[in-house]
């Protein structure tokens, strides 16, 4: 996703891009452009009837698409899903338009400008004032976006019947974590296993073998999971239950794959912690040692030697 900064530019190119557009038209297409979301040219038609405040000095014409554009994307499609955040946002939009232009109808910010203009105290910058009044509210539009596509995607998580490990890891590499921290989540989540956002920050460290295509990410952080399981607390402990698991992990994995390595595992390519081509089988395997840790112990440890 592209910054603040960076949309907000955009944003200043493409009032000049549609200028032959009115306000409401090319907020919408403007709006498309900046957030990657695709409309059917057709339905576009619907943003023509709002120019001049619906032509009769109404709400503006910019702030009008704005809205409808966000509800567009985040808004309700039946009677059970929230609203609330929406409405919010919309609050905060009005707020910061009035903050800008000072007022949130066609007529009263028409009026101001116009005598602003003819005493030389402002010029727009294209034929409607859409650069200054689509600019001024781009930071809260952006954060209104951010935040909105947030809630839709726990949503969708939470209806999602996710139960196998890649799974749930599939949906964290589509949040934009990289390897080691969408494994660690995913193990968590399968396993019932609660820690805090603190905790999780461990992995991290761990993609693309600790930047030095060492050991697998994916591996790092099911290593520390069975040692959370099944590790010792206490240094006067003789508990070898946790070496057991991952030496057999370990094994299982470079038995099956040919390697434990990063680099052996992948090409070491740009965004491999993110697209890792093995990701899911080395997760495969993870998830077969979980699920039968507790036979490997009770077959295994009284023969276990470090």
């Amino acid at each position: 996703m592209k910054t603040k900064e960076e949309v907000r530019e955009k944003i200043k190119y493409l009032c000049w891009y549609y200028e032959s557009y009115s306000c409401s038209e090319a907020v919408w297409r403007i709006l498309a452009d900046v957030y990657d979301v695709m409309i059917p040219p057709d339905y576009l038609k619907i943003s023509s009837i709002n120019r001049g405040g619906a032509c009769a000095g109404g709400r503006c014409g910019i702030l009008e698409s704005t809205i409808a554009f966000l509800s567009y994307i985040y808004g309700r499609e039946n009677s059970e899903e929230e609203y609330v955040q929406l409405m919010y946002w919309s609050e905060e939009i009005h707020k910061c338009f009035i903050k800008q232009m000072h007022y949130t109808s066609c007529d009263n910010i028409w009026e101001a400008l116009q005598n602003a203009i003819a005493v030389g105290k402002f010029k727009p910058k294209t034929h409607c004032i859409i650069y200054e009044g689509l600019v001024g509210i781009s930071d809260v539009v952006y954060d209104a976006y951010m935040s909105l596509k947030r809630t839709r995607e726990a949503e969708l998580y939470e209806k999602c019947e996710m139960s196998s490990i890649k799974e749930k890891c599939n949906y964290y590499l589509r949040q934009n974590y990289v390897c080691s921290e969408a494994a660690l989540r995913a193990i968590l989540e399968k396993y019932d296993i609660e820690w805090t956002n603190q905790q999780k920050r461990v992995a991290t460290i761990f993609q693309k073998g600790a930047a030095i295509g060492d050991r697998c990410g994916v591996i790092e952080v099911a290593l520390l999971v069975l040692s959370y399981k099944y590790g010792r607390l206490d240094s006067r402990e003789e508990n070898l239950q946790d070496r057991l698991l991952a030496r057999r992990l370990l094994e299982y994995v470079r038995n099956e794959l040919g390697s434990c390595q990063c680099s052996q595992l992948t090409d070491m390519s740009e965004g491999i912690e993110k697209q890792c081509p093995r990701i899911y089988e080395v997760l495969d395997l993870c998830e077969e040692i979980f699920d039968n840790a507790d036979d490997i112990i009770k077959n295994e440890l009284k023969d276990f030697e470090v």
